[in-house]
């Protein structure tokens, strides 16, 4: 009989801590940007403010036009600021 592994805990992680509020410089491929990119559209589920303002920015730092060229052209999204208002 095989055995059935129980699910591991959820991760939390502290977004307002000091290292998270840390920027880095990253250089990826376009493919891993795509990768990343889906994952989070379809995998996250962001609860309260601070994580919904969060996936937001991330989202925003992601959205590059030259990667999601074959995508409607529409309006320019809100910044930030005018998002959270």
């Amino acid at each position: 009989m095989e055995e059935v592994s129980s699910p591991q805990p959820s991760q939390t992680i502290d977004l307002m801590s000091e290292d998270s509020l840390r920027e880095v410089q990253l250089t990826l491929s376009v493919g891993q940007i795509k990768l990343i990119h889906a994952l989070i559209e379809q995998n996250i589920q962001p609860k309260g403010y601070e994580m919904i303002k969060l996936v937001y920015e991330l989202f925003e730092r992601l959205k590059i036009p030259e990667l999601f060229s074959d995508k409607k052209k529409s309006e320019p999204a809100p910044t930030t600021e005018e998002a959270f208002e």
